[in-house]
């Protein structure tokens, strides 16, 4: 079935979405910080492929982001630290996705996030909502920082994922120190759920985009085919 381009509310709010309707395993794709791309609309209709049912919608707004964030990273990240656009903003988008997708025939979904925002809230929401998730993955995100510093999701998080969960890093990333990931892996063993933390050596991310997206100036070609060999592999097993 192709893609139905919807108009996606979630109480007062509403935003462009899409959905292929597949098989009863679901995946929830959420996007780059700075709102819906390509490289999204491809890897839905890739999963879509693979025979699953997939969903994706527009943090931003019908709209989409303001053009203004386009060029400016720090207006975008204020937008997302207001209490308007902060944690329970999302929170309860994603929770209307998922109700949306249980609507559609989906009895099991994972999430699928990239870069700092759609990657952050991917393994964030299932930590702080247990059983929402059959797994998670994050690609070149989320920003992993230690209490007290700046963060969108502090590294204790992770110790309550109650799912599967992949992770997928850049080495030469800004955003996150070389020491997080150490400290990101010792709390996800705490966490007693499986997990698998891939760093790719020399690779190169940003605030908006990596390695794996086409369209990047970090792209990398079979850093990026490995990447999604990675998330089709862990969501193969993860949504058996």
């Amino acid at each position: 079935m192709p893609v139905q381009e919807i108009q996606f509310k979630a109480g007062p709010f509403v935003t462009r979405a899409w959905l292929w309707k597949g098989g009863d395993k679901g995946v929830l794709v959420l996007h780059e910080a700075f709102g819906m791309d390509d490289n999204v609309m491809s890897a839905c209709e890739k999963l879509h492929s693979a025979g699953y049912t997939v969903f994706t919608f527009d943090f931003f707004g019908k709209d989409g982001p303001h053009p203004q964030a386009w060029g400016s990273e720090r207006w975008t990240l204020e937008r997302l630290l207001k209490p308007a656009y902060g944690d329970d903003f999302i929170h309860k988008r994603i929770a209307s996705a998922l109700e949306f997708m249980k609507q559609n025939g989906v009895s099991k979904a994972a999430f699928l996030g990239f870069g700092i925002l759609g990657g952050t809230f991917a393994t964030l929401y299932p930590a702080k909502f247990p059983g929402t998730a059959a797994a998670a993955a994050a690609v070149c995100g989320p920003v992993v920082r230690e209490p007290g510093e700046w963060k969108f999701q502090p590294l204790s998080e992770c110790r309550t994922l109650d799912c599967p969960s992949l992770w997928l890093f850049a080495q030469e990333d800004p955003w996150i120190p070389k020491r997080d990931f150490a400290l990101l892996e010792a709390n996800l063993k705490d966490s007693k759920k499986a997990y698998n933390l891939k760093v790719y050596e020399n690779a190169k991310s940003g605030f908006s985009s990596g390695f794996y997206n086409p369209k990047s100036p970090h792209y990398d070609r079979k850093k990026a085919e490995d990447c999604w060999n990675e998330v089709k592999n862990f969501l193969q097993e993860s949504l058996k």
